[in-house]
């Protein structure tokens, strides 16, 4: 029989080594307690919300999409230290639609655009502008009505002490027990009026229906108190009870590992008497028998939750459903389409194929060029993608324009011929035979990515550039999260078991050195690792707590090159946060972004073009020679005979010790060559090296699988290196 209780707060490992909870792990305990629904309401951070409803709805069960926000007790442009709770009341939000979904977004991306003081802080001038479709309860004691009915003094740390600049957790105290939790004077509780004058605020702006009383027993004498008025002012102002648990971690018995974790956060130790911890084992995913238990003279707080859930639906919308593409728009601002892009096409082909693409008749071979350029052009315009082409074509010109080094391009874009008919690529598909289906499918629509070089130095002009063209509020960086991997979380726990470096090393070392190592897979791989775990108890203990920790988020990072463009404001979709820097940054990862329509590009920084810069720039200068590097000759053989000595230090993929002896050996004669030993040294068809190098040399016969083989894979003696030749055969 379906659960009555669903959990609408709770804390995942979005909130950064703070919540313990995984999506995957969450559905197993849902499943079993059969809950219809689960919330996620991470502090201040919506980053975990794509990942947490693909994973919690594809199992069947309802994903309550959700935050736990700060709210400051005025303005949150004020910063003033001395204001009392200054750094936010805890409210939590959750998306009834995706009305509510789209304004959650607004208010946690303005949270931390102008709010943030130590956490990202939105006000009630905020919530009143965007609280269509959303539900409001009131939180955990550091909500503003709790700590009005504790008498909250004003000062922050009264009642709460949480790390400065780590997770965002109020539960957190710095007592070595329950028993020594800070109380407000008795005098002081009770205070119904501010209580109920901040109460009266919440329902002007959120409306009756859809704000909610909530309870939370953890064992702490401050909840229970809180309770008793909580309960007290629900029924004063006829509104509706639901009872929480602010789940932290998914077992009870992983309690003792979420305070290892807490010890990682705050770089303390667990002998620390003094360090953040919480109050009491009880912040774990329970069941609904556990929570009737707590709160068995309120039953209806328990039925309440899932009737919040009931309310709260919503989908993401994907691609090719969807397309959040920016639009190029000319002068005039219109917006062209298919026909103004073949223009450009055609406008280009003298300098790319020699001959005009303007003309009434085309030669054999000049047809089969118009031929394959409409052919993209159709896909292209099918699948929406017109106004791609011209944005990406636009920025790269304005870069050149500016003297910035443009790498050719490289990646499946390189088989579009409408993106070098364009000069987005400066690689002839047609001579190398690339593939468009490549780079855009007909039968599988997804979202095209080319990734362009540009110089190190000045990477950052062209990003600008495309800010100022298409909105500044349309154009962000991308999030990324670093994890507690098998090494790092072993290494981490045995600190805060204040195990000497040695012990970490040690241990560390027995675990092989991959990057999808797993601590399982290492005890499989390593019988000595297993041997030891058996021994020590030491060993194990550290051990144990690391298979809890693994895998989980430790921080946030910003993706190296990856942009976000869209065609509107971005947070109108997708929730910001704001970089150490300042800048404002998609909380989603790469994938979500793109399979939501945005535009991500990958605006690489390369050092090697600033290198040929500097060269081109010495030999001017120097030599008085200027050198168009787009007329380069490709079979100049001065340089293939520096590439057969190996002499290819700094340059681009073929600088370390094994390229270059990879180059020596084989006897580079040709650009093919090179492209063919840049294929071939790459994990899987490595091990093909000698038997390429050998039938390159005539020391062993060519064998094709099939004589019609022979036409595709001649250039690469029988081997196939490249995704075309696969496409190509099958």
């Amino acid at each position: 029989m379906p659960s009555d209780f669903v959990h609408l707060h709770l804390h995942t490992h979005y909130s950064m080594l703070d919540g313990a909870c995984t999506p995957s792990g969450l559905v197993k305990l849902a499943t079993q307690y059969e809950m219809p629904a689960i919330a996620i309401t991470d502090h201040g951070y919506m980053g975990g919300v794509e990942e947490f409803h693909r994973v919690v709805g594809k199992a069947g069960i309802n994903p309550v999409i959700g935050c736990e926000a700060y709210v400051a007790p005025g303005s949150r442009f004020d910063h003033n230290p001395a204001v009392p709770f200054i750094k936010g009341f805890h409210l939590v939000l959750l998306c009834e639609n995706e009305t509510g979904y789209h304004n959650l977004c607004k208010l946690i991306s303005e949270a931390y655009r102008t709010g943030i003081y130590y956490k990202p802080r939105m006000d009630k001038e905020l919530l009143a502008k965007y609280h269509e479709g959303l539900i409001a309860l009131s939180a955990c004691i550091a909500g503003e009505i709790p700590r009005m009915l504790l008498g909250g003094s004003g000062d922050d740390e009264a009642d709460y002490h949480e790390p400065e600049g780590g997770a965002q957790e109020d539960m957190l105290i710095s007592m070595e027990s329950s028993s020594q939790i800070v109380r407000p004077p008795t005098a002081m509780l009770g205070n119904f009026e501010r209580a109920e004058q901040s109460l009266k605020e919440y329902l002007d702006i959120f409306g009756r229906e859809n704000f909610f009383i909530e309870v939370m027993d953890h064992g702490m004498e401050q909840e229970r108190q809180a309770n008793r008025m909580l309960v007290e002012l629900a029924r004063k102002h006829d509104l509706k009870l639901v009872a929480t648990n602010d789940v932290h971690y998914m077992e009870k018995a992983d309690a003792a590992a979420h305070d290892v974790m807490l010890c990682i956060q705050t770089g303390s130790k667990l002998d620390d008497a003094k360090r953040f911890r919480f109050p009491s084992p009880e912040f774990y995913f329970k069941n609904e028998q556990e929570m009737r238990e707590l709160f068995k003279e309120i039953p209806e707080a328990i039925t309440n939750t899932r009737l919040v859930a009931e309310r709260c639906s919503m989908k993401f919308h994907y691609v090719p459903e969807v397309n959040h593409y920016p639009v190029y728009k000319l002068s005039d601002g219109t917006v062209p389409g298919k026909e103004f892009l073949r223009n450009v096409c055609l406008d280009n082909m003298e300098m790319r194929y020699g001959f005009d693409g303007h003309a009434e008749t085309y030669t054999e071979e000049q047809q089969q060029i118009i031929e394959r350029m409409d052919y993209e052009l159709g896909i292209i315009e099918r699948t929406g993608f017109v106004s791609y082409f011209l944005v990406v074509s636009d920025f790269i010109a304005h870069a050149k324009r500016q003297g910035v080094p443009v790498g050719p391009g490289r990646g499946s874009g390189a088989g579009s011929l409408v993106a070098y008919l364009t000069l987005i690529t400066d690689i002839d598909p047609l001579e190398y035979g690339l593939l468009f289906e490549r780079f855009l499918n007909p039968e599988r629509v997804s979202p095209p990515d080319f990734d362009i070089d540009f110089c190190e130095k000045r990477r950052s002009e062209v990003i600008d550039y495309v800010r100022d063209k298409y909105g500044h509020e349309s154009v962000a960086q991308i999030s990324t999260y670093g994890q507690l991997k098998a090494k790092a979380v072993v290494k981490d726990v045995a600190r805060v078991m204040g195990k000497d470096f040695e012990f970490g090393n040690k241990l560390t070392k027995m675990i092989p050195d991959d990057a999808k190592m797993t601590l399982a897979k290492a005890v499989e791989e390593n019988k000595e690792l297993a041997e030891l775990l058996e021994k020590d108890p030491e060993v194990k203990k550290v051990w144990d707590y690391a298979k809890v920790l693994e895998g989980l988020n430790r921080q946030p990072g910003i993706h190296a090159a990856g942009v976000i463009i869209g065609d509107q404001e971005l947070d109108n979709l997708v929730p910001l946060a704001r970089s150490a820097q300042g800048g404002m940054v998609v909380e989603f990862t790469a994938v979500p972004c793109e399979q939501q329509g945005l535009l991500k590009m990958d605006f690489l920084g390369l050092r090697t073009l600033t290198i040929i810069r500097n060269a081109l720039d010495l030999i001017k200068e120097n030599q008085g020679i200027d050198i168009d590097m787009s007329k380069v000759p490709l079979d100049d053989e001065t340089t293939f005979e520096m590439l057969r000595r190996g002499d290819t230090i700094a340059v681009f993929q073929l600088e370390s010790g094994g390229m270059r002896n990879l180059c020596r050996t084989f006897g580079v004669e040709t650009v093919k060559h090179l492209i063919a030993l840049v294929a071939i040294y790459r994990p899987g068809p490595m091990q093909f090296i000698p038997t390429f190098i050998a039938r390159k040399k005539g020391e062993e016969e060519i064998i094709y699988d099939h004589p019609k083989m022979e036409q595709y894979l001649k250039e690469t003696y029988g081997i196939m290196l490249y995704q075309e030749q696969i496409m190509q055969v099958v």
